[in-house]
């Protein structure tokens, strides 16, 4: 059976990505950018989608945070992906932040713990609030989901309109 490193070289020939494989399975993912480690992914059982944990690294190198796996699915700490961080709790997320490329915050979504409801508030390109929705359901299987909420909309940043949907069945006001 085959043990050893598969190392990927990039254009530049910096490596890109170590993958550690033990009796043909994937057990480490190394990512690189610039030289400097990105993230590191532990697989168990040495399957492909059975992430135990994901390390992922500040461009010098420091740890920036840890996502420990639960049954291959994100449990506790920080997803990063291309624009877009997202914290995990006991299972459940807590926050999103996507940005645009320029940097600039796109949107916020957030879990208020009291309500039980996630708040998002969405921004133009510019920084002014496009949206602030606070939805009703913490649902993560997207195919029972039906938004249920309230919609502000804002206009050059200001709040302009509210909007009420239940079930995924606008109750009152318009979306433009």
């Amino acid at each position: 059976p085959y043990e050893g490193k598969w190392i990927y070289y990039g254009n530049n020939e910096e490596v890109v990505t170590i993958a550690e494989y033990k009796k043909f399975k994937l057990t480490k993912e190394s990512v690189f950018e610039n030289g400097t480690p990105k993230k590191v992914t532990f697989h168990k059982n040495n399957e492909y989608n059975d992430i135990d944990k994901t390390i992922y690294y500040n461009a010098d190198g420091n740890v920036k945070s840890e996502l420990i796996y639960e049954d291959g699915i994100p449990h506790n700490g920080m997803l990063y992906e291309e624009n877009k961080e997202t914290n995990y709790k006991e299972g459940l997320i807590k926050s999103t932040k996507a940005f645009y490329e320029s940097g600039k915050l796109h949107y916020q979504k957030t879990f208020n713990d009291n309500k039980k409801t996630y708040e998002t508030t969405v921004y133009e390109k510019n920084g002014q609030k496009r949206f602030y929705i606070e939805n009703e359901s913490a649902e993560t299987d997207y195919s029972k989901y039906k938004f249920t909420g309230e919609i502000t909309i804002y206009k050059n940043g200001e709040p302009a309109e509210k909007v009420l949907v239940k079930d995924g069945i606008l109750q009152n006001g318009k979306i433009v």
